[in-house]
């Protein structure tokens, strides 16, 4: 059987606009960079540093708090957890 060829006249099928459609998305995703919001992140951080406290874990919780200061340099509150939590740990 011969390969099926296309007029370049005929406009193409749709299945194949769709597709460069979802692929110029994609695209578009991986340029502007799918990147969380850092304030989301952070308040994961805390609520997991919350958690392990609890626990009785405060070196890791410090650690968490850490990484949500990382996130959010400028957040006081975040600071004031983490010196909270060190002031506990002694």
């Amino acid at each position: 059987m011969a390969p099926r060829v296309q007029c370049p006249d005929k406009p193409p099928p749709r299945q194949f606009v769709a597709q460069r459609a979802l692929l110029a998305a994609a695209m578009l995703l991986l340029a502007t960079g799918c990147q969380p919001d850092p304030g989301e992140a952070a308040a994961a951080h805390v609520r997991t540093a919350s958690g392990l406290e609890a626990g009785g874990r405060l070196d890791e919780a410090v650690a968490e708090l850490a990484a949500a200061i990382a996130l959010k340099p400028d957040d006081a509150e975040l600071r004031r957890l983490r010196a909270r939590l060190l002031l506990g740990a002694g």
